[in-house]
């Protein structure tokens, strides 16, 4: 399971092209109850001990949106309202801070993930991985999007030094996950699908980048 040198520069490539598409806070909370409702059998799970896997994963996702609300909270504030060049950079200052929390959790997971043995997961545990995965990336790009529109800056503006970071991080956390659980990064490929329309319209290129992860 790897991505080429050729996927991960194209990755960065599309990143860096990506204009500040008009989005809303709206749009990302559908996108992801939309994640939600979908496996909701998956979540629903039951009391009993879920795999060391799902427990790291799931934490994750509550720790990033913990920082994305932080985010949203900041920019909801702005919208509507006139921002000077001062004040704008200050707010990004800000959104960094917390791209760097989620940098950081991500890594940790990754670690965490790492150190794990190989892993078979019965069929509710898989698909609520799987889940989780796709909300957590549905929550972070919509996120910024929603970002960058009120700024009326690009996402690579957003990033700023941060942006190689963030990639690698969200990268690697999908790789851990395909090195432990088989059949993990071609599930998600699947479950990707009915989502690729909804982040198309700004990374026009991601269902060809999805295809190339091994």
């Amino acid at each position: 399971m790897r991505f080429s040198a050729f996927s991960l520069f194209a990755l960065s490539s599309l990143f860096v092209s990506s204009l500040a598409a008009p989005t809303s806070i709206q749009t990302r909370d559908v996108a992801v109850a939309e994640v939600e409702q979908r496996d909701a059998s998956a979540v629903a799970v039951q009391e009993r001990t879920l795999p060391e896997i799902v427990v790291i994963v799931d934490g994750l996702v509550k720790e990033v949106f913990s920082y994305t609300a932080a985010i949203n909270v900041t920019i909801s504030s702005c919208e509507s309202i006139s921002i000077d060049f001062t004040k704008k950079i200050e707010i990004i200052a800000g959104i960094q801070v917390q791209i760097q929390k989620i940098i950081a959790a991500f890594s940790l997971a990754t670690l965490k993930i790492y150190q794990l043995k190989l892993v078979e997961l019965i069929e509710i545990d898989f698909k609520l991985l799987v889940s989780l995965a796709i909300k957590v990336w549905i929550e972070i790009i919509y996120t910024l999007l929603y970002a960058a529109a009120v700024l009326k800056i690009t996402i690579i503006e957003l990033l700023g030094w941060t942006f190689t970071l963030f990639l690698h991080g969200y990268i690697s956390f999908l790789l851990a996950i395909g090195a432990v659980v088989a059949k993990f990064i071609a599930s998600i490929k699947i479950d990707f699908q009915i989502y690729l329309f909804i982040i198309s319209k700004v990374f026009v290129n991601f269902g060809a980048l999805l295809a190339a992860c091994k």
